[in-house]
């Protein structure tokens, strides 16, 4: 700690009555019109003893290490983040970028199996893809939000506390308590006054601390306080953080309850209705896949389906069954002596519908399908000179 000396006046110019920094030398020149100023000996002596006690001062170095620089473009894009329009649009935003990457997991995941996620995966999983994904990511993206925003609000705040008065003269950065011209060595992040020994940061852009001036916070001279400050402002930040981490931990509670419980009662195959639209709730695929019986003559002897009266025109009716199939297995559809046409369809699962789309079409008596997704697909077929209420002979079969 350097010994005040309140009568000592700043150094000023005696051609212009600018005042002077106090740099190393005997003799400094005017910032403003570059005349030689001697020195004094009481004024050398407190340049001096400054210039030794700044050497201990390790204090200070941390603090203009930390906050000697402005936050990085990444911390300042979440500057707005303090106003109530980030409140009134950040979880909408956070949601639709949850909801994007679990829409592009979930087809990466599709894509390394060769299947479609959604009926291979067991239920719990396709929770944590559709509901815990994005609800992580919305947690994720407020908690780092809202630590950003109180790091650049609570640290800029501190900042623009400690950084130097803009110059009096060109070239010269002023005292941010006593308004003395400042001696800044090259690179330095901060210099201390010698006059009332304040603190000062000196690189930080004047466009910056002008943002951050609301935020100012009130601190003594010395660099006590400032570090004193320092560390307050990072405990309120690391609480604040606490605090946001349980308040995720709850949000995701019910998307970890759905995830982890019991699957729900599902249709069978047989009580599933294949000929609506929608594909929600069909039956389980890993109970069904491998176990559809094969197309030959004995088996069709009892493999019929009855159209239903709605299905029907007056040259003929429309028939329908879903069936499981692994990737790389061929769905046979055989209907022995029938004509008309058969779809196979694949299950399309989307966030906000679940229903099919055209995989490939054939003719009947006979069509093959080769399938490049294990999953649920269906069969519909039309059938020319059949009516309502009959069964027909009709087999749909992976292999």
């Amino acid at each position: 700690m350097v010994s005040r000396v309140p009568s000592l006046n700043p150094l000023q110019c005696r051609n212009c009555g600018s005042h002077v920094p106090l740099a190393p030398g005997e003799q400094v020149p005017c910032p403003a019109c570059q005349q030689p100023v001697e020195v004094p000996p009481e004024h050398r002596a407190l340049r001096d003893a400054h210039a030794a006690a700044e050497h201990t001062r390790e204090a200070a170095h941390r603090l203009y290490a930390s906050l000697g620089t402005e936050p990085s473009p990444l911390w300042r894009i979440f500057f707005f983040t303090e106003s109530a329009w980030f409140w009134a649009l950040g979880l909408p935003v956070w949601m639709c970028v949850g909801s994007a990457l679990a829409l592009a997991a979930t087809n990466a995941i599709g894509h390394a199996l060769h299947a479609n996620p959604f009926d291979v995966l067991p239920q719990s999983q396709q929770v944590a893809l559709t509901m815990a994904l994005p609800l992580g990511v919305v947690v994720l993206g407020l908690l780092f939000s809202g630590w950003a925003r109180q790091r650049v609000v609570k640290l800029g705040g501190l900042q623009a506390a400690l950084a130097a008065a803009p110059s009096r003269t060109a070239g010269s950065a002023s005292c941010r308590s006593c308004g003395a011209p400042l001696y800044v060595a090259a690179d330095a992040l901060g210099a201390r006054c010698p006059y009332c020994e304040a603190d000062n940061l000196v690189r930080l852009p004047p466009a910056w601390l002008e943002r951050l001036k609301k935020h100012t916070a009130k601190l003594e001279q010395s660099v006590d306080a400032g570090v004193k400050a320092f560390a307050e402002a990072r405990s309120s930040l690391r609480t604040s953080l606490l605090l946001r981490i349980v308040f995720g931990a709850l949000l995701l509670g019910p998307a970890v309850m759905i995830a982890t419980a019991k699957d729900r009662p599902r249709s069978t195959l047989d009580s599933f209705e294949a000929w609506k639209a929608s594909s929600s709730d069909v039956p389980p695929w890993s109970e069904y896949v491998g176990k559809s019986l094969e197309c030959t003559p004995g088996n069709l002897g009892f493999l019929k389906v009855k159209p239903r009266a709605e299905d029907c025109r007056d040259h003929g009716c429309a028939v329908f069954k879903i069936i499981a199939a692994r990737v790389g297995e061929t769905v046979t559809v055989v209907s022995p002596a029938a004509q008309g046409k058969v779809w196979l369809d694949e299950r399309d699962v989307r966030f906000a519908d679940e229903g099919w789309k055209l995989h490939e079409k054939g003719e009947l008596p006979n069509a093959a399908f080769k399938v490049d997704r294990s999953g649920w697909y269906r069969v519909r077929a039309f059938i020319t000179g059949t009516s309502g209420g009959e069964f027909i002979p009709f087999c749909a079969s992976a292999r």
